[in-house]
């Protein structure tokens, strides 16, 4: 049942974004733009596992829904960030504030992987050839993970160094990377190579770091927010309503205000 409503808002909500990019204008491509793409990509691995598990005549259907949803993520996937990676390399770099942003390839890198293994290796395609092609996709998508981790790491530094703002994008730093370990992990088992394996089990120890990062820097902004106007206007000894900085990391002095004369 969840796995049905999902896919349903998940495949509307992919083709709506797709339609409203041809039908108009909506601005210089970013990275963010390929948010979308990933609930179908989920839609195929979950239902590669799930098919198997249900009675004739859901079990087939299930399966080639979730061929449909891989497919439409693949080519909304190229289309969006062969756009954005353009974009972004050759007209404008990715604002120091959305620098996060750049891990976002990376999630349907690992995603991808995890469904192209996981499809093929459920009937009706449990045989040879299409494990061949199942396994060949995911080492191609670990060659293209490369530059992609290779251009967000410089990206993520950047961005630190400029004293990138604390934002919701920042939790772009944790998915990816942990789709990347689950597609290691399922394409590692099943081809018996002990190094992707271990570069999954990498990849989930980065996603520890990171998720801990920005769980402690979502804690520190929500905090900030809420406390900071109250505990520093009874600091200044006063009633009156103070000002502050809405930014939840660099909050400003506040500044009392002054009595009507």
């Amino acid at each position: 049942m969840l796995w049905s409503v999902g896919t349903v808002i998940g495949f509307a909500t992919a083709i709506g974004f797709m339609i409203a990019l041809l039908r108009c204008d909506r601005g210089r491509p970013a990275m963010t733009w390929g948010l979308p793409v990933v609930p179908p990509m989920v839609t195929a691995t979950a239902g590669a596992t799930l098919a198997p598990l249900l009675p004739a005549p859901w079990h087939p259907l299930v399966w080639w829904v979730a061929v449909a949803g891989f497919v439409i993520a693949g080519i909304l996937a190229a289309v969006i960030f062969g756009a954005a990676y353009h974009h972004h390399l050759r007209v404008a770099a990715i604002p120091v504030e959305a620098s996060a942003t750049s891990w976002i390839p990376l999630g349907v890198v690992g995603q991808s992987t995890a469904a192209a293994v996981a499809l093929a290796a459920k009937p009706p395609l449990a045989e040879g050839r299409a494990m061949s092609i199942a396994h060949g996709y995911g080492y191609a998508m670990l060659l293209i993970g490369v530059p992609v981790i290779g251009i967000a790491a410089q990206t993520t530094v950047r961005g630190f160094r400029a004293q990138m703002p604390f934002a919701p994008t920042w939790w772009s730093l944790t998915f990816p990377i942990g789709t990347l370990s689950l597609g290691a992990h399922l394409l590692g088992t099943q081809t018996g190579q002990g190094w992707i394996v271990v570069l999954g089990w990498l990849a989930l120890a980065v996603l520890a770091g990171t998720w801990t990062l920005c769980a402690r820097a979502t804690i520190r902004a929500v905090t900030t927010a809420r406390v900071a106007p109250a505990t520093t206007g009874a600091a200044l000894g006063s009633s009156a309503p103070a000002t502050a900085s809405t930014d939840p990391v660099s909050p400003v002095p506040l500044r009392r205000r002054r009595p009507p004369a």
